[in-house]
């Protein structure tokens, strides 16, 4: 799992950035209007939380794959998917992640 992809999965509109003080370094990003991209950041959220229940269930019938890795996965998500910096655009915003690189499809 990485945060394009997830993104991706709920129908983002996924773009590089370059945000305030990255010096030309560019980023992952969303774009939309504001309660859009929030929207997407609780769906991704509420993805991950979802894909963490799966695997406890599916440790718990007996499935190899520790619960506890899949956990510790979805923390450090879910706290990298909260750290986003955020730019006015116009009518819309931008949220970015200037840690994580934005892959081209």
């Amino acid at each position: 799992m990485n945060l394009q992809e997830l993104f991706d999965e709920v129908g983002a509109n996924t773009r590089s950035y370059s945000g305030r003080a990255m010096y030309g370094k560019s980023c992952l990003a969303i774009s939309g209007d504001r309660s859009e991209c929030r929207d997407q950041v609780v769906q991704v959220a509420q993805n991950i939380l979802q894909t963490v229940f799966d695997v406890a269930l599916d440790c718990g019938l007996g499935e190899e794959e520790p619960a506890h890795d899949t956990h510790d996965e979805a923390q450090e998500l879910i706290a990298t998917l909260l750290d986003y910096k955020e730019d006015c655009m116009g009518l819309g915003v931008v949220y970015y992640w200037p840690d994580i690189c934005y892959e081209k499809a």
